[in-house]
């Protein structure tokens, strides 16, 4: 089992990895006022890991957990079972659950403690530390949402047997995403790779822990995504928009994937980055992604890349990339990323 901290503006929090160790912490976290939060699937599987007798709220499964529905339900629920601000929210899911429970958790009472316990390769490798928390409004991703990181982050890497090779891959993504951003020996495992099927526990082990080093990097930068930490969105203006326009039926690390090559792809033809470069990204994603899904229409692709939060007076803050490891953001006219979109 591994540790460390990450500092925040509002907290100091630890970071635990470990493997099948939840069920002796949440024995102790029972002796305290705290209330449980899952979703039906984890329930399913996962039955024995949660204490008896606590207090115990289901979101929905996915994005569903994310539109507000849930969450007023929850907030409502913490209010009828009498949670103070001292009480203590613990979540067991993925990306999404993190997300509303997170978001949830920074409204009760203007505040109230929590911790995350998250449960995909996704979660586990990137959205659980940050302090991110958003839900989707009106069919758009993350419109609403807080800085708000946990008091605690719980990884147990024995949820992983569990999950589908569309769901590792899916975090895989956003493992190669940060390799690719600022660690060569991360992004090596991708490209020397020839298959990912059968990891191994000590492969995971490397992959998250090298993977969180390098978003701990980011978050101590630039907490507040005023600067640097905005690099994290690589490959996420397109992979947004294919993931929002598929109405999240192409998951999001598979959206994410063609982000990236989509990136490698604008970036060569801007002459910003070598060809071999672009199709070296281009075949690490084919071997994550082998049978991917087919794309919604351009059409509803650009409609979703106008609402992009990084959009302004018709340009976007474009993340290329110039090499591995270097990464430049360049204001771009939304018609020339739309006009490469239809030539990609």
């Amino acid at each position: 089992m591994t540790s460390f901290y990450v500092n925040s503006r509002q907290r100091k929090y630890k970071v635990t990895i470990g493997i099948s160790f939840l069920s002796s912490v949440f024995r102790k976290f029972s002796t305290q006022p705290c209330i449980f939060v899952s979703t039906p699937s984890i329930q399913k599987i996962h039955p024995q890991i949660f204490p008896p007798n606590m207090p115990f709220f289901l979101f929905p499964d996915g994005e569903l957990a994310k539109e507000w529905g849930p969450v007023e339900k929850f907030l409502a629920y913490l209010s009828d079972i009498g949670a103070s601000r001292k009480s203590i929210c613990i979540a067991v899911g993925g990306g999404a659950l993190g997300d509303a429970c997170g978001f949830a958790a920074s409204l009760y009472h203007r505040g109230m403690p929590w911790v995350y316990c998250p449960t995909t390769l996704l979660s586990q490798a990137d959205t659980c530390l940050g302090g991110k928390t958003a839900i989707n409004i009106a069919h758009t991703k993350n419109v609403a949402g807080t800085f708000y990181p946990p008091m605690q982050v719980l990884i147990d890497l024995s949820f992983l047997k569990t999950l589908s090779q569309r769901e590792i891959r899916s975090g895989l993504v956003e493992i190669w995403k940060h390799g690719l951003l600022k660690d060569k020996k991360l992004y090596l495992f991708f490209a020397k790779r020839s298959s990912f099927k059968n990891l191994k526990i000590s492969d995971y082990e490397f992959l998250v822990s090298r993977s969180l080093r390098v978003k701990k990097w980011y978050v101590k930068q630039d907490e507040r995504e005023e600067n640097v930490r905005v690099h994290l969105n690589l490959g996420h203006t397109l992979g947004d928009a294919i993931e929002a326009a598929s109405h999240y039926e192409i998951p999001h690390g598979e959206a994410v994937a063609h982000g990236l090559v989509y990136s490698a792809f604008l970036s060569h033809k801007l002459g910003l980055c070598q060809k071999k470069t672009a199709l070296e990204i281009q075949k690490i994603a084919k071997k994550l992604f082998p049978q991917s899904r087919q794309l919604p229409p351009v059409k509803a692709l650009i409609k979703k890349i106008k609402m992009d939060k990084k959009a302004s007076d018709g340009k976007i803050h474009f993340l290329c990339i110039k090499e591995i490891g270097l990464i430049v953001q360049k204001p771009l006219p939304i018609e020339l990323i739309s006009h490469l979109i239809r030539a990609f």
